[in-house]
């Protein structure tokens, strides 16, 4: 009768602990040679999140790095006179890139950015405009210190007319793994195990 006893306390406790977490699989619903994560940073906000969004999906990285790299006097939002107030100012600003990725094979790029000055970033609209996106889906990703996505995601989609736009998010530096598959299940792009 101990036996059994134990026997039963042993399997109620493992099926305790096995339905306390919930495990995904990293499994999505495009090839993962087909995925990319691309990424503009100038303070390496956005570096540390791609990176963390490219690890827990297991997806390329590549930067966008400007030819002409940014300065901290570049990036003082609150001087009329900064590169980045006259960038974000300038409809018709397009800051060089140092080197465009290929991405014929690619079909999924998750994009980070930082916002500027509740905007996306001129820089990424070189990119956009780099090159043909039809059928392809952008899933953006931005930090900022208080403004949402969603002007930035509009913008994307005002730009981009011909490629889906899946659902952004803001995300902080100190973004969780769980944090970014959540996400990602949320939008369909990875499944559930």
């Amino acid at each position: 009768m101990k036996k059994i006893l134990n026997v039963f306390l042993v399997l109620l406790v493992f099926g305790m602990l096995s339905s306390c977490t919930k495990a995904y699989q990293i499994k999505t619903y495009y090839p993962a040679e087909q995925g990319i994560v691309i990424y503009f940073s100038a303070t390496n906000n956005t570096e540390t999140v791609a990176k963390k969004v490219a690890s827990t999906l297991n997806l390329t990285l590549f930067e966008l790095v400007p030819e002409e790299i940014y300065t901290d006097e570049d990036l003082d939002y609150t001087n009329s006179d900064s590169r980045t107030s006259k960038e974000q100012n300038d409809n018709f600003a397009r800051p060089a890139i140092a080197q465009i990725p290929n991405l014929t094979s690619k079909t999924v790029i998750f994009l980070g950015y930082p916002i500027w000055h509740g905007k996306l970033p001129k820089i990424i609209y070189t990119f956009l405009e780099s090159q043909n996106f039809d059928g392809k889906t952008i899933i953006p990703f931005c930090t900022s210190g208080g403004s949402s996505i969603d002007a930035s995601a509009e913008e994307i989609k005002a730009l981009m007319p011909n490629i889906y736009v899946n659902e952004g998010r803001r995300l902080s530096a100190s973004v969780s793994s769980d944090d970014i598959l959540k996400w990602m299940k949320a939008i369909n792009v990875v499944q559930e195990d």
